[in-house]
C-alpha cells in the first residue's frame, strides 16, 4: 500500500518541467513603433524577449522617425541579434492593388485575407514564432486603430491565435482583450443611439481612406 502511494506521487521537478514547458508555448507578438527612441524600443523587444521581428508596414519607412526607416532598423536590430524580415507587400494594410479599395479609399480587408499572397505570407510568420519570439511590427502604438488588429489578429483569432499586443508602457494586451473591450464600447455605443436604424452595416475594412489618391 505505501509503495503504490510513493507510486502516486510526482516529481516536483516533473512538474515544474511541465509549468516551464506551459509557459513557454509559442505566442506570437505585436508592437508599433510609434516615435519611440530606439533605444526605448530595443528595450521593450527585450523586456519580452523578442528574438524577430516581421515588418508588416506597406511602407517601412518613418517621415518623423527615421530610425525606423527599412535599413536603419534592421541594422539596430541586427545589433541586437534580433532577426528582422519584411512582408509589408504581402500582410500590409495599405495595398498597391486598386480592387483592395472601395469608392471611398477605405481597404476591404474581407479581399486581402482572401488572396494567397496574404495567406502564404501569413503562414510564413505562424511558422516563424513556432523557434523564435516573433512579434510583427507596424507604426501604430495602439492597435485597436491598427491593421495589426483589424486584419491580421482577426484571421489569426480564427486560427486560433490569440495576438499578443506591446504597449508602449511595455504591458501585454492580449487580442482577445482588445475585441473584448471594443465590443463593451459599441454597446455603450448602441444604447445612446436614437436611431440605430440609420446606422450603417458594419463591413470589415479600413477605419478611415488610406488610398494614396484619396490622400492626395
Amino acid at each position: 500500500m505505501e509503495s503504490s502511494q510513493k507510486q502516486d506521487k510526482q516529481d516536483p521537478s516533473t512538474l515544474n518541467d511541465a509549468n516551464l514547458k506551459k509557459e513557454e508555448s509559442p505566442k506570437l507578438f505585436s508592437i508599433g513603433h510609434s516615435n519611440h527612441e530606439m533605444s526605448v524600443f530595443i528595450a521593450l523587444l527585450k523586456q519580452h524577449r523578442i528574438d524577430s521581428i516581421i515588418d508588416v508596414r506597406s511602407h517601412p519607412y518613418s517621415k518623423y522617425s527615421s530610425h525606423f526607416n527599412m535599413r536603419s532598423l534592421r541594422s539596430a536590430l541586427e545589433s541586437e541579434r534580433i532577426k528582422y524580415a519584411y512582408l509589408g507587400a504581402e500582410l500590409g494594410g495599405q495595398p498597391e492593388e486598386k480592387s483592395f479599395y472601395d469608392r471611398e479609399g477605405r481597404v476591404l480587408y474581407d479581399r486581402i485575407a482572401e488572396s494567397e499572397a496574404f495567406r502564404n505570407a501569413l503562414d510564413r510568420v505562424v511558422r516563424e514564432m513556432q523557434t523564435s519570439r516573433t512579434a510583427i511590427l507596424c507604426s501604430e502604438e495602439d492597435p485597436s486603430e491598427c491593421h495589426r488588429h483589424l486584419l491580421i489578429g482577426r484571421v489569426l483569432r480564427e486560427r486560433g491565435i490569440n495576438l499578443n499586443h506591446i504597449r508602449a508602457d511595455g504591458a501585454l494586451q492580449t487580442e482577445q482583450e482588445l475585441v473584448d473591450l471594443q465590443k463593451s464600447k459599441k454597446q455603450d455605443l448602441r444604447q445612446l443611439d436614437l436611431f440605430p436604424q440609420t446606422r450603417e452595416t458594419s463591413q470589415w475594412k479600413s477605419i478611415r481612406s488610406v488610398s494614396p489618391k484619396n490622400q492626395q
